[in-house]
């Protein structure tokens, strides 16, 4: 189960995210901008375990940020929903929304226009089973949205120094902080956060709090400066280790994908612990080639 939060520091917004599940590994996509349905689509950043279609969390090339977190479904019950043919998944509305939206307004009234189909389907006692998903938006002007359904969401403003965090309850669920679950649906890591979330005043110390609140499941940490347009990742539980990605630079190489393997290989030169991870640059150069 994950943790999510935004802060707008004296430096702009940062948003940040551990994504905690119990099935390892994961993948990190650039995809530039293209075209889709006569209608130029933003180029992102994404990361995933279910394919680029199934995102958990990205950022776009303004900046939007959108990340997820799991809560039991009876805690905000939806009741029975009726299946729309163009209606989205929990996760491709993540995508469907980096590739349209320019600000959180924007995303938000996707959001209220398009049906998702909130249960993904899972049978009594399978991973996942009772389990839906409520979104951080947050955009560079401080402007963040908590969105459950369109009864249950949270609009606001962050003024300077002020941060916003979501773990797994949705915030309008009342009685949770005294009840036996709080702690399982993340309440002790929703305190961290919350006495934390002054520590932080850019990505660095962002990556900090998230380190303090990560769990044995989780498999990655990242955080996204909003106005600087990049990224800093740690997986595995690594905090040693930590790359930095300029949202520019690789959406001008073009689309790439990478597993958690290759990102270690391809991604980690020039690092302290470059032996440890990477192949060496010397294999690559045409002295090597031509051996």
């Amino acid at each position: 189960m994950c943790t999510v939060f935004t802060k707008n520091t004296s430096k702009g917004m940062v948003a940040a995210r551990n994504h905690s599940w119990c099935q390892p590994g994961g993948n990190l996509h650039f995809i530039p901008s293209k075209r889709l349905y006569g209608k130029a689509a933003n180029a992102m950043i994404l990361m995933d375990q279910w394919g680029q279609d199934r995102p958990f969390d990205g950022m776009n090339e303004h900046g939007l940020f959108i990340g997820c977190a799991g809560f039991p479904d009876d805690l905000s019950p939806l009741g029975k929903q009726k299946t729309k043919p163009h209606g989205l998944d929990i996760f491709g509305i993540i995508r469907f929304v980096l590739e349209r939206a320019k600000s959180t307004a924007e995303a938000l009234e996707i959001l209220r226009a398009t049906p998702i189909s909130y249960q993904h389907d899972q049978g009594p006692g399978t991973v996942g089973h009772n389990i839906r998903f409520h979104y951080l938006i947050a955009d560079p002007t401080g402007h963040v949205v908590n969105w459950a359904d369109d009864k249950n969401f949270f609009r606001r403003r962050l003024s300077v120094g002020k941060g916003f965090p979501i773990t797994n309850f949705p915030l309008a669920a009342k009685g949770i902080a005294d009840s036996d679950d709080y702690i399982p649906m993340g309440g002790d890591r929703y305190d961290i956060l919350k006495k934390g979330m002054d520590s932080v005043r850019g990505p660095r110390s962002a990556m900090q709090l998230l380190d303090k609140t990560q769990q044995p499941t989780t498999l990655w940490s990242c955080v996204y400066d909003l106005k600087r347009l990049t990224m800093e990742l740690c997986i595995d539980l690594d905090y040693d280790f930590s790359f930095h990605f300029d949202f520019r630079e690789k959406i001008a190489e073009g689309e790439r994908h990478l597993g958690f393997g290759e990102l270690r290989l391809w991604e980690g030169h020039d690092h302290p612990r470059e032996k440890e991870f990477s192949i060496p640059c010397l294999l690559y150069t045409s002295d090597a080639a031509d051996e």
